[in-house]
């Protein structure tokens, strides 16, 4: 038995050593690409920073030494300033990596090549050389290396390098372009903890907004809906009784994720490269209140988007079959506030807000329609919530509570219990996503203008009392939804 376990120590020595000496040639193979490889740096600089991770693993000091040198040369010998990614890729390599030691010489001529290539980046002896989006990138690295060393001057300094580039460049930029630099450097000095600097850009920001809206170009698209076709869709939501008709309204409005899932990708076959580029979305002031990134990286903000659209072109339908609703049903303001009665989410003492909300809406005061319910169908989630067990209060450090935003119980997993998982994200894009209507946000905080507040927007909030008001606490389910909204 003593004999054996000798020979299987042996054969896992030698397999160690075979190992090793594997590991040993891969880092020897990537030091011999360096000398006859510089029309392909980036595959280099790979090899070399995977021999590097090898060589620390090994303990291996002597071919560490030796990756480490052969990647300061070949970053000086391929780093041409016009290549800025190529630039940084040193300092990325060996700038505060674990498990290397990097001799203070070789260090501060990293740092001392990072901060020259930011100088001429950020202020060059040619326009043409200006580049901002270099300066910022080698801005974060050397900000980041101060402010691990505590020299808070170091990081303003070199951030506000960047800043000043940027701002070289919106000399002879459109104010649009002008005003999205800014709004960058805003972050840019947030990240590094530079408030003073980033309420000055925000203030800058603020005033730019007016004149980057010129910059935008409308762009319309019509179509054509005959009387014929809109008769015909009226009377195919509302064909058969009351219970029938209320449940294909609200059905038929509410926009659904898979259906926009399946849009996105048809548009990703038919038009790809306008779900590659990030979108920002503005308000009336040209302030930039939203983003949505390429479609690989944000394709929520994409679904939100495609919803807020596909409800645009539903509003002129919705129109036509509330008013024919309200014909056919006799659906008065008497009966409205029934039905919200019997839903239990409207306290007695606010059913005034309701019922003078809705005697506007029927009146076409959608001003003070849409000012008096917004407020109640808020009210009415949180009731909702309430009533289901869960919790509509967030503590305060000061020992106080403050109640939970919409947008925060539009996101609560009871609501689906309740509707599915379709009503809550349709409530989000109409009612508190900057990149859909936002409708909630911009009444309640005083920043719609005051010509978006119409007939149409009224209509939405109507569609949405009539969600909430087919739900029946009592019965436990949403009495309107059939099983394909509780999936």
């Amino acid at each position: 038995m003593q004999g054996r376990d000798n020979e299987n120590n042996r054969g896992i020595e030698l397999s160690e050593r075979r190992n090793y000496k594997e590991e040993q040639a891969k880092i020897d193979a990537a030091l011999e690409l360096v000398a006859k490889e510089e029309n392909r740096p980036l595959e280099v600089f790979s090899k070399l920073e995977n021999a590097l991770k090898i060589a620390i693993s090994l303990n291996d000091n002597v071919r560490l030494v030796q990756v480490r040198d052969a990647i300061v040369e070949f970053g000086n010998r391929v780093g041409a300033d016009d290549k800025p990614g190529l630039c940084v890729l040193v300092f990325d390599i060996l700038i505060g990596v674990k498990g290397i030691e990097i001799p203070r010489s070789i260090e501060n001529a990293i740092i001392c090549d990072l901060e020259a290539r930011l100088e001429r980046w950020s202020n060059p002896t040619e326009e043409r050389l200006l580049n901002p989006w270099a300066a910022e990138g080698a801005a974060k690295r050397l900000g980041k290396y101060y402010q691990s060393m505590k020299r808070t001057n170091d990081v303003r300094r070199v951030i506000s390098k960047a800043a000043e580039a940027f701002k070289k460049m919106g000399a002879n930029a459109s104010a649009g372009l002008k005003s999205a630099w800014s709004q960058n450097l805003v972050h840019l000095y947030r990240e590094f903890h530079l408030k003073e600097d980033a309420d000055a850009m925000l203030r800058e920001v603020r005033s730019m907004g007016p004149s980057s809206l010129s910059d935008l170009k409308r762009v319309e698209a019509s179509t054509f809906v005959s009387d014929d076709q809109m008769n015909s869709f009226v009377a195919e939501i509302l064909k058969g009784d009351f219970d029938d008709a209320v449940h294909r309204l609200i059905e038929s409005f509410i926009t659904k994720r898979a259906e926009s899932e399946r849009h996105l990708t048809d548009m990703g076959q038919m038009a790809p490269l306008s779900l590659m580029m990030r979108q920002m979305i503005v308000d009336h002031k040209g302030r930039a209140i939203g983003s949505v990134g390429s479609i690989q990286e944000d394709l929520e903000g994409h679904v939100v988007l495609e919803m807020a659209q596909r409800i645009g072109i539903q509003n002129i339908y919705l129109h036509e079959v509330l008013r024919k609703f309200f014909l056919k049903f006799s659906f008065d303001l008497s009966a409205w506030m029934t039905l919200m009665s019997k839903s239990g989410l409207f306290e007695d003492v606010k059913h005034a807000f309701l019922e003078r909300g809705l005697h506007s809406y029927f009146k076409g005061d959608m001003f003070s329609a849409v000012h008096l319910l917004v407020p109640q169908i808020e009210d009415g989630i949180r009731n909702l919530i309430e009533k289901k067990g869960g919790i509509v209060l967030r503590p305060k450090e000061d020992g106080t509570f403050q109640l939970r935003v919409l947008d925060d119980l539009l996101r609560d997993k009871l609501l689906e219990e309740v509707f599915g998982s379709d009503v809550p994200l349709y409530l989000r894009v109409v009612l508190t996503d900057p990149r859909g209507l936002n409708i909630r946000n911009n009444i309640c905080h005083g920043m719609s203008p005051a010509v978006v507040i119409d007939n149409l927007m009224a209509d939405r909030i109507a569609h949405i009392l009539l969600v909430l008001g087919t739900v029946r606490l009592d019965l436990g389910i949403h009495d309107a939804a059939d099983s394909s909204m509780r999936k």
